[in-house]
């Protein structure tokens, strides 16, 4: 029988025990993973309500003629690309101009949730991730035809994967 390597801890009966995050009873995980889908369901309402209802403003309008391939840009082509997708996906509206930093506030959320678990616990990353949603900051960010949302994933992931390598 191969013996696992000594940084591995063993329990009383010989086998391999977990990082005390894997410890946690099934029901408790459980828990966690409802209050986190409620917390994501609870943003994803705030960054969806009336997000069509107000007309573009001026540099939305500039936005979405990058997006149509009418004028230069110099924006990253992920943002271009993702108001492409949601123009050809949902039609020609305001809706499909500010799906995109919807989502991208949406995923927000998910990193934040995910850097407080790796930083701290998982009630801190709960917290987080819920202060995240509700927060009268970022929804109106998200809400926005604008590259603002997707700046701010791109730093989370940066620093989240930053510290993934440390």
């Amino acid at each position: 029988m191969l013996k696992p390597a000594a940084c591995w801890p063993l329990s009383k009966n010989g086998y391999l025990t977990f990082p005390s995050s894997m410890n946690l009873p099934i029901k408790q995980h459980r828990r966690t993973l409802a209050v986190l889908i409620l917390v994501l369901l609870s943003g994803a309402v705030l960054r969806l309500l009336l997000l069509g209802h107000k007309c573009f403003g001026a540099d939305e309008g500039v936005i979405w003629w990058m997006a149509l391939g009418q004028i230069q840009h110099d924006a990253p082509p992920i943002y271009i690309y993702a108001f492409g997708w949601a123009i050809h996906l949902f039609g020609w509206c305001e809706f499909a101009g500010r799906m995109p930093p919807a989502i991208f506030g949406m995923l927000s959320i998910v990193v934040i949730y995910a850097f407080g678990i790796t930083v701290f616990d998982r009630k801190f990353a709960l917290y987080s991730a819920f202060l995240a949603a509700i927060s009268a900051y970022l929804i109106p960010i998200s809400q926005e035809m604008r590259i603002y949302s997707l700046l701010g994933l791109e730093i989370l992931l940066a620093l989240w994967f930053f510290l993934q390598i440390l």
